[in-house]
């Protein structure tokens, strides 16, 4: 563990060398995290090679607040926490230390409801975001060793500086899911199949590959891919409650496009869409019947599907 630590974060890309145990040392059980992995990927003791996630260390922050209601003002205001996670590497059986790095959790939802037929209501002490389900998704996204590394490929071709390659901006429109391209820009062609990646997380960007057609979806394994590679996506919510029950908003999803195995910047990519529509409440949290309301959360698979929906439209080379 010691020398995880004196290495820091590893120089290239994690990669996984047979299968994958992921273990919580505090506890010495498998996290989670594990059980969320595909069968594939699920590793035993007994299996020749294994490639070892230890988390070592946990960092709360507090991020968020939540106040009670006016019927509720006798109880105290609910703390959030983000929890980040820093995760030893270590090949095994050959015990070799890869270096360790620090997972960020999700935030907490923007705000909570207690939703419950007994009398008694059941309040949690606090609320902490996601970790365990964004750290297997990140585990599950290394590149295979030994292997060709497309995202690795696509990743060093990132653009340093604004602008540089073709620049494609679109705007999505509700009527009739049409796209509007500025004088700037072109529709973009695709090439292969297609694999979204969230650059920020490092992570395959999940619900949007999800959205795409099993006939356009993609894998790293792949022959000819599009990589769609979004740097940053923000969503902003309507104050107007005109929908009972939905959630209304904006988004702006930015990123650039990669041909592989050609290695070809195609170019950068700013999509917008200005009348989304979603669901605020998205499962439940800590003890039955408390509902994690987030407005964002919503309007982000939105997001995810216009973005899979506009790469849909996209004509192949």
């Amino acid at each position: 563990m010691d020398e995880c630590r004196r290495l820091g974060v590893p120089k290239e890309r994690v990669t996984l060398l047979g299968k994958v145990i992921v273990l919580d040392l505090e506890t010495g059980k498998r996290r989670q995290a594990h059980a969320y992995l595909p069968e594939a990927l699920k590793g035993n003791p007994a299996d020749p090679e294994l490639t070892l996630f230890l988390v070592a260390e946990k960092h709360k922050t507090q991020v968020a607040s939540y106040s009670p209601t006016e019927t509720d003002s006798d109880k105290k205001a609910i703390p959030g926490y983000r929890v980040d996670l820093d995760v030893a590497i270590v090949r095994w059986p050959s015990k070799k230390p890869i270096g360790m790095v620090r997972l960020k959790g999700e935030d907490p939802p923007k705000s909570i409801s207690v939703l419950q037929w007994t009398s008694q209501k059941t309040f949690p002490d606090f609320v902490t975001g996601a970790i365990d389900a964004p750290m297997s998704s990140w585990v599950e996204s290394r590149p295979t060793a030994g292997k060709p590394d497309p995202v690795g490929d696509a990743l060093a071709l990132a653009p340093k500086e604004e602008g540089k390659g073709a620049i494609i901006k679109v705007r999505c429109l509700r009527k009739d899911e049409s796209y509007v391209y500025a004088e700037i820009g072109s529709a973009p062609k695709r090439k292969g199949k297609v694999l979204i990646w969230d650059v920020t997380r490092d992570r395959h960007a999940g619900k949007a590959n999800r959205y795409l057609t099993e006939a356009l979806r993609g894998q790293a394994t792949d022959k000819e891919l599009t990589l769609v590679m979004v740097t940053r996506q923000t969503v902003e919510a309507d104050k107007s409650e005109a929908l009972k029950g939905f959630v209304t908003g904006k988004a702006t999803i930015e990123g650039y496009i990669v041909h592989w195995p050609d290695k070809k910047l195609i170019g950068t990519f700013e999509l917008t869409a200005d009348d989304l529509l979603g669901v605020p409440k998205e499962g439940f949290f800590q003890n039955d019947g408390q509902v994690a309301s987030d407005p964002e959360t919503g309007l982000n698979d939105t997001a995810a599907l216009k973005l899979a929906r506009w790469i849909k439209s996209l004509v192949g080379s």
